[in-house]
């Protein structure tokens, strides 16, 4: 019976613990990413067109991929995506990879810029610079 009682209360404690993560990792919606497009090639402006995402999940040590629709930036201009970084809510650590092109003749391959880490707030933004 004691046997019975100390495995009941291991599987209580150990899915207490469960749930208390996952609702730490649920609080990072509605995020905005915000993409600055001063990209040069050999002093030359050029446009990008972004074509993914992909966030550092710190706590679990892994990219995860959020995509998007291409937009294409022009130079000096800007463009903003909302996302729902659900695994990362109150982390530190995060940092948002971007996935671009740019645009000299014709659209080259794909490249990315990452951002500073930071903390995931529910409902914030991130300014990310591609230059």
């Amino acid at each position: 019976m004691t046997k019975l009682m100390l495995s009941i209360l291991a599987g209580l404690t150990i899915a207490g613990t469960g749930a208390s993560v996952a609702a730490a990792d649920s609080n990072c919606q509605d995020f905005e990413i915000h993409v600055h497009n001063e990209f040069e090639v050999g002093g030359d402006a050029k446009d990008i067109r972004v074509v993914d995402f992909s966030y550092w999940d710190d706590e679990d040590s892994r990219w995860r991929n959020e995509t998007t629709s291409n937009s294409v930036i022009g130079v000096g201009d800007d463009d903003l995506w909302e996302k729902n970084l659900s695994y990362v809510g109150g982390e530190t650590g995060v940092v948002i990879r971007v996935f671009f092109q740019v645009f000299d003749g014709g659209w080259g391959p794909t490249i990315h810029r990452d951002s500073n880490a930071f903390r995931c707030i529910d409902g914030d933004h991130l300014d990310i610079d591609v230059d």
